[in-house]
């Protein structure tokens, strides 16, 4: 009796302490900082994921991720002294992916384990949809994306100095 109250109070810890599953996004250039880019550099990119369930809808304790796309913007091309092209590129992913489905083949028992594999190759290279944007410096300063500006200091017909910010 004694050990069924521990395992009850145990369970319920453990289900309760489980934290919510969140989102998060990660920018890989600095934020606040000037930054130089030209012809085919990524001015931005922020990295979308977040928690992997568990078998109760929060968080995996173990901390796994689930990759949920990402945002980029680079400038593809340079149209004139004063304008340049970017292209934006915003990809959402889904997935029904949980701790069951990750870590089945440490649950089960390791004396036997049958494995499946199917594996879809797919010989096409695919590009993430884009939407270009043409920017003449002389009368645009910021372009908004995904809660980031990306304002424009400096642009002398090669090279562009900018900043990210984060929205408020």
């Amino acid at each position: 009796m004694r050990n069924q109250v521990i395992l009850l109070i145990l369970s319920m810890v453990f289900l309760y302490g489980c934290a919510p599953i969140q989102t998060q996004s990660v920018t890989r250039q600095s934020i606040g900082v000037p930054l130089i880019a030209s012809t085919g550099s990524v001015l931005f990119r922020l990295d979308k994921s977040s928690d992997l369930p568990n078998v109760f809808g929060k968080a995996d304790i173990y901390g796994g991720k689930i990759d949920r796309g990402f945002t980029e913007v680079r400038i593809v091309s340079i149209d004139s002294n004063t304008s340049f092209t970017l292209a934006v590129s915003d990809i959402e992913k889904t997935s029904t992916e949980t701790v069951m489905d990750r870590y089945q083949p440490y649950m089960t028992d390791k004396s036997s384990v049958n494995v499946t594999t199917n594996v879809n190759v797919d010989t096409q290279q695919t590009k993430a949809p884009t939407s270009k944007v043409s920017i003449d410096f002389s009368k645009v300063k910021m372009f908004a994306v995904s809660g980031y500006l990306i304002r424009f200091v400096d642009f002398d017909g090669v090279n562009l100095t900018y900043k990210i910010e984060k929205q408020q």
